[in-house]
């Protein structure tokens, strides 16, 4: 169920495929997202818990959110397990039995050293594919709401509407787009 990465990751994914991610692409999106705050700040202000469907994904952003703000940095693997292991404690319905396995699961997935073997989650190939894959979940979460939205609005409204959709889209596209330069050369590469 896990997927290693081995940095064959990198843009594959936006090569026509569909909007929707696959649960592989989720799972690296949100394990970069853990272990990588240059990606978690670009993406806190537009992503929320509830970009996400499945429960664990959703009690573990949350729990990220609320680490930041308090400490200002990404939690060490310990420091996520005992955030988490709070929250349960207060609440033990906030997870179901299979989704304590899956958040488990993902957990070991994202801190193991196998994991990002070849490509570690900061680096500039997986910052941008982390930065593709973020896009791809927030267009993909507007698209499912114009369509549950679209049977409500009144011919009138329609036109006004779908303008509305799209500047919120070109935003999304404008704020995650990546002004990476593509070197032929890396700096100083004749010293």
């Amino acid at each position: 169920r896990h997927w290693n990465n081995r940095c064959v990751c990198e843009v594959v994914m936006l090569s026509g495929q569909s909007q929707r991610l696959s649960t592989a692409h989720l799972q690296l999106f949100v394990a970069i997202l853990l272990r990588n705050k240059k990606v978690f700040d670009q993406f806190k202000s537009r992503l929320t818990v509830t970009h996400f469907e499945d429960d664990h994904y959703r009690l573990l952003y949350r729990v990220l959110l609320d680490f930041n703000k308090a400490n200002v940095r990404m939690p060490s693997r310990p420091e996520l397990k005992a955030e988490i292991g709070a929250l349960l404690e207060l609440d033990d319905d906030l997870l179901s039995n299979q989704g304590r396995k899956e958040l488990a699961g993902f957990i070991s997935y994202a801190f193991n050293p196998e994991t990002f073997s070849d490509c570690q989650p900061d680096s500039a190939s997986l910052e941008k594919y982390a930065r593709n894959a973020g896009r791809r979940l927030l267009l993909q979460t507007i698209q499912e709401q114009i369509q549950t939205q679209i049977n409500d609005i009144s011919i009138d409204e329609l036109p006004v509407f779908l303008q509305q959709a799209k500047n919120t889209m070109e935003i999304i596209k404008r704020t995650t787009a990546t002004n990476d330069k593509n070197e032929t050369f890396e700096l100083d590469w004749d010293r």
